[in-house]
């Protein structure tokens, strides 16, 4: 396999060099493939030709006098010569994914392959981030049944600075270190969908430059995803002196709004992560590009990410579930082995969902680009390129 140039661009149509960094060699372009001449960026046509000719089982250019088109009951394209038969063109399949508009299951399947295919990278990165805050969780835990003081009437629960300071670490390492992690599962995934297993070393050099844009990026899209929090306490504010059931009924309009506007503003920021990582884009112009990209995809993209999460949730749950049961039951006799239980089902979840959430979002992105862009082609193309 051909070595990859790292600062390979996944730019969009029409892109200018305004997305790329430092990383870009002088004088080059974003999108240069390491030894590919004439190599256009990732979505556009390379020297003005869409790939290069057909091979056998890939789809190309048709030929003169022949005509083509879109089969909806099998999903496939097909050429046809002259107007009495058509024959269905097969996908190209050169790693977890096939290069063309994906169906459900097919996102879903190469989701939990893209954990098989490169497991170190996958679970290797993810490791570390779930057990900090998996730790973090069990100090938590037994800091808080430790100070609680027991009396006649029930539980009195006296809370120190400790346990403050330790969950507020905890929501630092999710707001900082889960985006990196995500970024650099993005890149081990774009490249499974070309058939490519990269090393630690080679995926760390592949997300150079682009790790402050992850830092900004999550940040400023949590604060854009939470504005909608501030429905009902505005909501209650003026209804504060109205009559008590209107007061109710207020919250409830509001509380149901900002749930929908959470929903609404996280699904259309879905893909700011591949946008910054794979195209190299600046935080704003991630943002707008991630906006477009889901642009009449919204309920696609909102059903499928929910499906994959509870299926992810459900695997996780399987194992981890009866860690939690233990250790709750080992709470009576053992604090610290209670804790440390607790400790564990955390990793178990986090080592599960993790991964399977940066997959599902990455092979999405994938999806979106190949049905919108003919990203298809230039995937297929670079993948016969590096073989």
């Amino acid at each position: 396999m051909a070595s990859e140039d790292p600062r390979q661009s996944w730019a969009a149509p029409g892109g200018s060099e305004a997305g790329s960094d430092a990383d870009t060699p002088a004088g080059g372009q974003p999108g240069d493939a390491a030894g590919a001449p004439g190599g256009g960026q990732w979505g556009q046509p390379a020297g003005g030709q869409w790939g290069q000719p057909a091979q056998p089982g890939q789809p190309g250019p048709t030929p003169p006098g022949t005509g083509g088109g879109w089969d909806p009951q099998t999903g496939q394209s097909y050429q046809t010569a002259g107007t009495a038969h058509f024959q269905p063109m097969q996908s190209h399949r050169p790693g977890i994914i096939p290069l063309r508009a994906l169906r459900l299951g097919e996102i879903l399947d190469g989701a939990f392959k893209a954990l098989r295919h490169n497991p170190k990278i996958m679970f290797g990165v993810t490791l570390p981030v779930a057990g900090l805050l998996a730790l973090l969780q069990a100090f938590v835990m037994y800091q808080l049944v430790e100070q609680m003081e027991y009396d006649y009437l029930g539980a009195d629960l006296s809370v120190d600075d400790s346990v403050l300071v330790l969950s507020f670490l905890a929501l630092a390492i999710n707001m900082l270190a889960v985006p990196l992690v995500t970024g650099i599962l993005t890149v081990s995934v774009s490249r499974s969908a070309m058939g490519k297993k990269l090393t630690l070393g080679e995926t760390m050099q592949l997300i150079k430059g682009r790790k402050a844009a992850l830092l900004g990026m999550s940040l400023l899209v949590f604060l854009i995803s939470t504005l909608p929090v501030a429905l009902p306490f505005l909501g209650g504010f003026l209804a504060f002196d109205v009559h008590p059931g209107v007061f109710v009924l207020v919250l409830f309009l509001t509380a149901v709004a900002a749930f929908c506007g959470i929903v609404y503003l996280t699904t259309r920021l879905l893909f700011v992560t591949q946008v910054v990582v794979l195209e190299r884009q600046p935080v704003f112009q991630a943002i707008k590009r991630g906006w477009l990209l889901t642009r009449g995809s919204f309920w696609r993209l909102l059903g499928i990410y929910i499906l994959a999460s509870l299926i992810g949730s459900v695997v996780a749950s399987i194992i981890a579930t009866p860690l939690s049961v233990i250790s709750g039951v080992l709470a009576v006799v053992s604090l610290t082995g209670s804790a440390a239980l607790l400790g564990a089902s955390t990793v178990v979840s986090l080592m599960i969902t993790i991964p399977f959430s940066a997959s599902v979002a990455s092979i999405l992105y994938i999806d979106v680009r190949m049905r919108k862009e003919g990203l298809d082609i230039e995937l297929a193309r670079a993948a016969g390129e590096s073989a």
